[in-house]
């Protein structure tokens, strides 16, 4: 592993908040592997930890206050995220807008790589230029976006809608679910460089969750 192509990456959203205690860790104990790391990638709740690592680890501790509230707040409501007239995503976008600098996407322009999937095409991709601040927003919103419980309204990034939910129809390719897309991601990086990764299901990544079969966990 050479420190010129180390690459950090946050898989998938389920259980978003281990990936926070990994940022956390590195952020504590990894101090010189992140003056090495290059670049940061991630899908779902994974970009959105990979997204404040890179440009603002100062705020983690304030990115997990809002990630517990945001959980109380949801757990709050009679039908969860589901509930009518709560949006999901507008609360999510606010607590982004809460913790991002100015200069975000400038400072995650190819350095963050980002997995989202286009409605049009039925193709997974990785998003890692961003013109503006409002692109990585979008961007890192349709990475989030989960159909039906995060909303209905999809999200459109440069007039594309992305994320959508799986065509029911038997002739039409499903979307790729967020493990899938995580899976892809590991994938075309793994091919790029050397990766530190974390995932919070069971596997051989640098930090992810036990099977239980030993008791331990990475």
């Amino acid at each position: 592993m050479t420190a010129c192509s180390k690459r950090s990456q946050f898989h998938s959203g389920v259980l978003g908040i281990y990936h926070l205690g990994a940022a956390s860790a590195l952020c504590k104990h990894g101090r010189k592997l992140l003056k090495d790391v290059k670049a940061f990638a991630g899908a779902s709740a994974g970009s959105l930890v990979a997204k404040v690592l890179l440009t603002a680890p100062q705020k983690l501790e304030e990115c997990k206050a809002f990630t517990y509230t945001f959980a109380e707040e949801i757990h709050g409501q009679f039908f969860g995220a589901m509930t009518p007239c709560y949006d999901f995503m507008a609360r999510l976008r606010c607590g982004m807008e809460s913790i991002l600098p100015a200069n975000a996407h400038q400072l995650a322009h190819r350095r963050l790589h980002v997995s989202i999937t286009n409605t049009r095409t039925r193709q997974n991709y990785l998003v890692f230029s961003f013109s503006s601040w409002e692109d990585l927003i979008k961007v890192l919103l349709a990475s989030s976006f989960v159909p039906i419980y995060t909303g209905l309204t999809l999200v459109k990034y440069k007039g594309q809608a992305l994320n959508p939910p799986d065509d029911p129809r038997p002739d039409r390719p499903r979307i790729p679910s967020p493990m899938l897309r995580a899976a892809v991601l590991t994938h075309l990086l793994s091919r790029l460089a050397s990766l530190v990764g974390a995932r919070t299901c069971s596997g051989s990544h640098n930090a992810c969750a036990g099977d239980g079969t030993n008791g331990q966990r990475k």
